[in-house]
This record gives C-alpha cells, structure tokens and sequence, in this order.
C-alpha cells in the first residue's frame, strides 16, 4: 500500500519507442496511473503532486471517474502552471518557474561570456538559483462548500468565443 513518504513514477511510455509522449499520451498515462493508486489499495494518497499540469489534468479525470473531488479528498499539484491549469475544472494547484527571471541571467552570463574569445574555462561551477512559486488553487484546498462554490467553467464555444 501507499504509506507516507512512498511516491509513484511513471517511466517509459508503453507501446513507445521513444522516450517522449504527446500531450494526449501523457494524460492517458497520468489518468491510468492514478486509477491504479488511488484504487489499488485500501491507503489512498491524501496528495499527488506531478511532474507537469498535462499529468496533473490526468490525475484530476481519473479522481473525477472515481467519484473522488480535488481538494476536497485528494490534493493534487501540477508544475509549470500552463493555460490549462487555471482552465481545468477544479482549477489546477501549480508550481510556477520564473521564466522571464530565467531568459534574463541566460542574457546576463551569455553577455559577459561573448566578448571574450577564447573562453577560458570556468574556474568553478556557477549557476543561478531561481525560486519558483506555488500558485494555490482549488485542486489542492479543501472548499468551504461543495461543489457549487464556484461557476462552472465556460468554454468557448462559436457563440461565445
């Protein structure tokens, strides 16, 4: 059973032979592993935290088919926080990086590294440590009320679009 500490990856891509899957892949796995844990045994996680918002948006089908609610019975927590995280319905808990802090130190060392030629090597290893945020959505809170807390999510449609 799951105990606490315990975590699940998946790895390789079933029927693949690459090492890299599509977005619609990626979920049908992430929603295939998650039936597996959150009905294979009698400890269910109380969280998920996954590699990206495609899983996360997997796990988020699988609890939804199993009758399970996001936040509620089980956290869950994407990273990247893509579109589809603030999309998703419950909108999706994610680990955002700071991309544009990221382009600018890349700018920053490749600026002062181009003028010199040849380039020494490195006396030592550097590099910058970027802090990423946590951005708190509903996937990973418990709600005040049930389901009906918030509006139903709006997708566009050629009327509304």
């Amino acid at each position: 059973g799951v105990k606490d500490g315990d975590f699940v990856m998946v790895a390789g891509f079933p029927g693949s032979t690459s090492r890299e899957a599509t977005a619609a892949e990626a979920l049908d796995l992430a929603r295939a592993a998650a039936l597996g844990l959150l009905t294979g045994s009698a400890d269910r996680p109380t969280a998920v935290v996954c590699a990206s918002d495609v899983l996360a948006v997997g796990v988020l089908h699988a609890l939804h088919r199993l009758g399970l609610r996001a936040g509620a019975d089980v956290a869950v927590t994407g990273f990247d926080d893509s579109p589809a995280a603030s999309l998703s319905d419950p909108a999706l808990s994610s680990v955002r990086q700071p991309l544009e802090q990221v382009a600018a130190e890349v700018v920053r060392v490749l600026g002062a590294l181009l003028p010199r030629r040849p380039m020494p090597p490195p006396e030592r290893p550097s590099g910058v440590l970027v802090e990423p945020t946590l951005v708190v959505r509903e996937s990973s809170r418990a709600r005040a009320t049930e389901a009906t807390d918030r509006p139903p999510a709006q997708h566009p449609t050629e009327e509304n679009a």
